[in-house]
Formats: C-alpha cells, structure tokens, sequence
C-alpha cells in the first residue's frame, strides 16, 4: 500500500464540530454535571478530529477542543473575579490543548508514514493508540505542574469521582487511571482509522469485525477496571471524627467583622457537641476549614480559651486553619491542632501556597495588566515544612 492510504483524516469542518462536541462532553462528565459516562465519547470525538491530521490543523483542532472544555468547566472564575482571571487561566490551559493537538496530529501521522508498519496493521494501530495516551497524560502533568505550580484540574480521572471506575484509582494512580481512559478510547480510533485504509487491499484478515472486536477489547478494559475492589490497606482502629461547617460569609467581597468566621465555628461546634451528648455519643476528633481560626489563633487568647474549653468538653482535639505571621515578616496558611489548656499544640504549614491566590507571582507584571485584581491578594504566602 502507499503511504497515502494509510493517512486518512476527518475533513476539518468534521473535525471541528467533533473537537466542540468533545470538549462539552468531557465538560459535563466532570463534577459540575457529574455525567461520568460523557467521558468516553468525549475523548472519541476529539481523537476522530485530530488522528492524522496535518501540523496546523492539529494545533487548531486541539484548541478549539480545549476552549469547548476549559471556557464553561472553570466559568466560576467570573463568579468573584470578572472575566479576566478566567480568561487569562483558560487561555493556558487551550495553548496545552492545543499543543496536545499538534502532537497527536504528528504522532499518529509520523508513525503510519513509517515503512515497517505497511504490513502489520495491528501493530500500527497499537502503537498509534499507546502514543495518544501517553501524550495525554502528558498534557495533564505538564498542565499540572507548569507554570507557577500548574493547574491540575480537568483531567480524565477526575470525571470517575462518582463512576465506576474511581476505586480503580487506589492500583494505577491518577495519571494511570487517566492514561487507561485514554487508552480505551485510543485503542478502537485507531483500529478504525486502520481498517478504512485496508478495507480495499489483499489483507482480508483485517476488515470490517476488527474495529468491532477493538472496541470490545476497550470494553473489557474499562470492566475490569469497575469490578477490580480497592487495594485494601492496613488497619490499626478506628477514629470518629466530626466536620463542622460555621456556614460563614467568607467570601472575597463579603461584609463580616473580625472574629465572625472564629465566632460561627464555635457556635457550630456547640451544636455538635449539645447533640452528640444527647444522643451518649462522642468523637476522637473534630475538623474545622481552611481559616477557620481567622488570623494569628495563637495570639488570640480569648479565642484560644474558647477552644480549648470545647476541645475539653468534647475529650478530644480540634483542628483548626489560621493564618499565622512569621517572625520573619512572612505570612503562612497553617493547620493547628488545639487540645485542652496545657496541651502542646501541633502545627503544619501549607509547603504549597496557590498562586494568584496566596501569593502573586511576578506580582509587578500582573499588576500592570490587572490592578485592581493584583491588590486582592495582600498578604504574600511563603512554603514551609513543619510537621505536627
């Protein structure tokens, strides 16, 4: 065979539907929707537009698939912060699709243009489909972790929250169950793809029922990912323990006075404590948010006696969030876990700080761009490591 038969691809006004259709699909199989199934044609759909295509259609198909995904799956940004943040944030993430595009485009065409694969079918369409999920999950830790950290939203295993496939995750990880997705997806793409091009030739061994039996394969992959049980871990007791939720305005732009947030935690806590002593029941621990505590809860003693008489009343510690000032000047979003007076509390300090939330990078370029957004962010977080 030439090697023009082998690289057949969608025409682009095909393929850029299929790019948009994708990208809504795998929108609505992440949380906000919680269609888990969605995933699986989303990914079809956008492998279909991009397999062998040439480098710029790639490029463009790959972004037009990032924006129908990124642009209504982190719209929440507009919610506090108005349309630049969200903008800016969904710009990066439609670049790495869009890079993923190109990728795939020159991958997949790359490898049936190579002249070992005339004869052995099989072997091109595994070797295309391994390819594209590799650069998948490439594109989902490189987005993860570049720049300023990365964004590590939107990947595949995330749509498995609520499916089938989540205790799948405790054997092959996130970038493994990710890649398996993928895979699945992959596999019957490329054997389609394959099989239109020796649909005409001598190979009647590879005809029309192959592209039936790769999506079956595909299939008993994604069950046997549902009905493998969760690895199972070692265990050394039990331990109760409490959330509690003030239900406070802590909002960006919300109205509330010093020592709200602190004071509605209490409250809640009380609550918990009159009903589980009701009822002859008890914790071992009881976990409060992110900030709870509000600023400094170290060097606020009313505060502190608060807790320590609800830590005492309950028999059991509680873990608070506060942020808590350095002797260096520096800032950094902390855990405590606070017991009855006398008892040395624990502390762990967030290693990670947020960008543009925490701390702004490169806070002098940004604040050129967007001034009124970069001065949201006043106090600057640093990492550190202290274990409780």
């Amino acid at each position: 065979m030439g090697k023009s038969d082998l690289l057949l691809r969608t025409s682009l006004w095909r393929a850029l539907l299929l790019a948009i259709a994708g990208g809504l699909l795998l929108d609505a199989a992440t949380p906000s929707l919680g269609w888990w199934w969605a995933v699986f044609p989303g990914v079809l759909a956008i492998l279909i537009a991009l397999w062998q295509q040439r480098v710029w259609r790639g490029a463009l198909i790959g972004a037009v698939a990032g924006a129908a995904f990124w642009l209504p799956h982190i719209s929440w940004l507009t919610l506090y912060l108005g349309p630049v943040p969200w903008l800016g944030l969904c710009g990066l993430m439609i670049i790495w699709f869009g890079l993923f595009g190109l990728l795939t485009a020159v991958t997949t065409r790359g490898i049936a243009s190579l002249k070992w694969f005339g004869h052995r079918p099989l072997l091109l369409a595994v070797a295309q489909a391994f390819a594209v999920a590799g650069l998948w999950v490439a594109r989902e830790q490189v987005q993860g972790s570049v720049p300023y950290g990365g964004f590590p939203w939107g990947r595949l295993v995330h749509t498995q929250a609520d499916g089938p496939l989540a205790q799948s995750v405790s054997w092959v990880g996130f970038a493994g169950l990710s890649g398996l997705i993928a895979l699945a997806c992959a596999v019957p793409v490329a054997v389609w793809f394959v099989s239109r091009a020796w649909r005409d030739s001598a190979l009647d061994a590879f005809r029309d029922p192959v592209p039936f039996v790769a999506a079956g394969a595909s299939l008993a992959l994604l069950l046997l990912l549902a009905l493998v049980p969760a690895a199972s871990l070692e265990s050394k007791g039990t331990l109760r323990v409490a959330a509690v939720q003030g239900n406070s305005k802590s909002g960006i732009f919300d109205d509330r006075e010093s020592g709200a947030v602190l004071n509605d935690h209490i409250k809640a806590t009380k609550a918990l404590l009159d009903n589980l002593e009701a009822k002859g029941e008890s914790v071992d621990l009881i976990v409060w948010p992110e900030n709870s505590a509000e600023f400094n809860f170290a060097g606020n003693r009313i505060g502190r006696f608060q807790i320590e008489e609800l830590a005492d009343r309950a028999n059991a510690p509680i873990v608070l969030g506060s942020v808590m000032p350095n002797d260096d000047g520096t800032y950094t979003n902390s855990t405590l876990v606070w017991g009855s007076a006398g008892e040395e509390p624990g502390r762990y300090d967030k290693n990670y700080p947020v960008p543009f939330a925490e701390y702004m990078p490169n806070r002098d370029f940004f604040h050129a761009l967007a001034p009124d957004l970069v001065d949201l962010v006043q106090l600057e977080y640093v990492p550190a490591h202290v274990h409780l």
